[in-house]
């Protein structure tokens, strides 16, 4: 969580807030809806932040890579396209790529 924290937000997270992200995860809460939380959160918000610095954040704290140029472009002109940043997210969080990563992080079955 620490380093989505930096992707998103460019700083370490509060003491306060790494004890509520332990505390979720714990829960069986995916990590995916966590990062997703720190996108609308005020601090995030408050950095107003470019199309393109959007994109970036996005791609390190989902995918944990930088976004090709062909990916940001697409992306740019639809968010030009007034889609909203929610739904580019979704977009990420639906590939493939952010699925394999789910299935390789994901906790054992609770039995």
């Amino acid at each position: 969580m620490r380093i989505n924290n930096r992707s998103v937000l460019h700083r370490d997270p509060t003491g306060d807030e790494l004890y509520h992200c332990l505390k979720v995860l714990k829960v069986g809460k995916a990590i995916y809806k966590e990062t997703l939380t720190l996108f609308r959160s005020q601090d995030y918000i408050a950095r107003k932040t470019s199309n393109r610095e959007f994109i970036r954040d996005a791609y390190q704290s989902l995918l944990g890579r930088e976004p090709y140029r062909s990916e940001t472009l697409v992306l740019e002109l639809q968010l030009r396209a007034k889609v909203s940043r929610m739904s580019i997210l979704g977009l990420v969080v639906a590939t493939s790529e952010h699925q394999d990563i789910m299935k390789k992080t994901a906790p054992p079955p609770r039995l």
